[in-house]
């Protein structure tokens, strides 16, 4: 299983000594306030004479330029949303903004980059909520490219420290389950094959064993904090593997699983919760 390279500091993100940067801009991406100021302040005019040429940038995509007088080489400029309440789209914008970074480094060659919490400041992003979808996104695409070694989350506070370093360590806690592609797409497979000792054997891991023979409900509660929509995709998933597993009739978890699919959009995680564990 691929590690996770991500590393929560408090700093300046413009003495970041990376490859890249990423900067939290505006549409226009000539300049503005917080963490956008402080990069062009940094970097020189240079910067502002480029970022003129790229014509802006939509909320959630991202656009490359030199770093110039920057520690980093480049700077990866991206437009994060403006909090509106959770009903204009923000989680999914949010999201597309580390992804579109990351693929942008990729298609740069950088192996080493660093974020700011985008749209923690002036946009009013909650910082809790915005850290379990930076550290999720984060993950994985790390384990889909390799090529990336290192990412920083450079905090402008100690809060914000805080909440990072929760998200990431929250992540580590269910991620043997979450994000291991033999827990969440072959257990089926491999109890209709072989039997439930199989499913532990071939895993060979004692944190997924120690895992799955703990008590649905409790575990269940530790996704009561999922507020985006993949995370509670992944929930549907995650409790199908354990339910079969266990041993326990699927047929009507199935139906709500199929459902749930199909309604990826429209989750309630209480009532999923109360179906799932009714069965």
């Amino acid at each position: 299983m691929p590690k996770v390279h991500i590393h929560i500091i408090q700093g300046d993100i413009t003495k970041i000594e990376a490859d890249a940067i990423v900067n939290a801009a505006n549409n226009t991406l000539l300049g503005g306030g917080g963490v956008d100021g402080a990069i062009h302040r940094a970097a020189g005019p240079e910067l502002l004479e480029e970022c003129r040429k790229l014509n802006g940038c939509e909320t959630g995509k991202a656009k490359i330029t030199k770093g110039y007088k920057l520690h980093a080489k480049y700077v990866i400029h991206t437009v994060g949303p403006i909090w509106h309440g959770g009903n204009d789209n923000e989680d999914r914008l949010l999201a597309s903004c580390y992804r579109n970074s990351l693929q942008l480094a990729v298609e740069n060659g950088i192996k080493t980059i660093a974020f700011p919490s985008i749209s923690t400041g002036a946009y009013r992003f909650p910082v809790k909520r915005a850290a379990r979808i930076a550290v999720l996104e984060i993950s994985r695409f790390l384990e889909e490219n390799g090529s990336i070694e290192k990412v920083f989350m450079v905090c402008f506070d100690k809060g914000t420290m805080e909440a990072y370093t929760e998200a990431l360590g929250r992540l580590g806690k269910m991620r043997v389950i979450k994000y291991n592609k033999l827990v969440r797409d072959r257990i089926p497979e491999i109890i209709e094959k072989s039997g439930k000792k199989a499913v532990v054997e071939e895993l060979g891991n004692q944190a997924c064993k120690k895992y799955l023979d703990e008590k649905l409900e409790e575990e269940l509660q530790e996704y009561l904090a999922a507020d985006s929509v993949d995370e509670l995709a992944d929930l549907v998933e995650v409790v199908y593997a354990i339910l079969k597993y266990k041993g326990v009739d699927i047929k009507d978890f199935e139906d709500i699983r199929k459902r749930k699919a199909e309604e990826r959009g429209a989750f309630d995680k209480r009532l999923l919760l109360k179906e799932v564990v009714e069965e």
